[in-house]
């Protein structure tokens, strides 16, 4: 009785995290000045198991994880604080990519090349052109979207629509539904328009 008591008694006096101290906590080890994520990714993409889901209700756990550089927290927080819309914490899921590409994560490559291609002020398309390839080289769905892009539009490469039809064709990896693929597909239709 006395266990099931003091159980009750811990448990009633622990309170649910607040994302925002959370991440707070984990400014001086997270937050760093980025360059190019093409210049940061790893030798070797790593076997990363995508589970957005899996940091959920346990921010301070998956942060604690990132911080011991497992590259499956890093990416998931990622997504858990895009997914808590905290748009002032914004540039701690930025973060969070750009540590999950450094430990080999295609996806955490794909997300920080598009955050930092789109940050204000800035647009650099070569960076982010050479990110895409590189991601797109480790399988990843969407690197293959947004490099087939870049390649048939001419942003930070060369406009080549054959190659570009070669990375698309690379996108569909997940099934026809998913939106890489989807947006592949688009792209790909509109190319062959192109060309007729």
């Amino acid at each position: 009785m006395r266990i099931l008591l003091l159980f009750f008694l811990l448990v009633g006096s622990v309170e649910a995290s607040d994302p925002r101290k959370e991440l707070e906590k984990s400014e001086s080890w997270l937050l760093t000045s980025v360059s190019c994520p093409a210049d940061l990714m790893a030798r070797n993409p790593a076997k990363v198991k995508y589970d957005t889901s899996s940091c959920a209700n346990n921010l301070s756990f998956c942060l604690a994880m990132c911080n011991k550089e497992k590259v499956n927290y890093c990416y998931n927080a990622a997504q858990e604080v895009q997914r808590l819309e905290l748009a002032e914490y914004e540039r701690y899921a930025e973060a969070l990519f750009v540590r999950s590409c450094r430990l080999g994560s295609a996806s955490g490559c794909t997300n920080s090349a598009a955050t930092n291609q789109n940050r204000k002020g800035t647009i650099d398309f070569t960076c982010a052109a050479r990110t895409y390839k590189k991601s797109c080289d480790w399988g990843d769905p969407w690197g293959c979207t947004m490099y087939g892009s870049h390649l048939a539009h001419g942003k930070g490469v060369a406009k080549d629509l054959d190659a570009a039809l070669v990375a698309l064709s690379k996108s569909c990896k997940h099934g026809e539904d998913d939106p890489a693929c989807v947006n592949a597909k688009s792209i790909t239709k509109q190319i062959i328009q192109a060309k007729e």
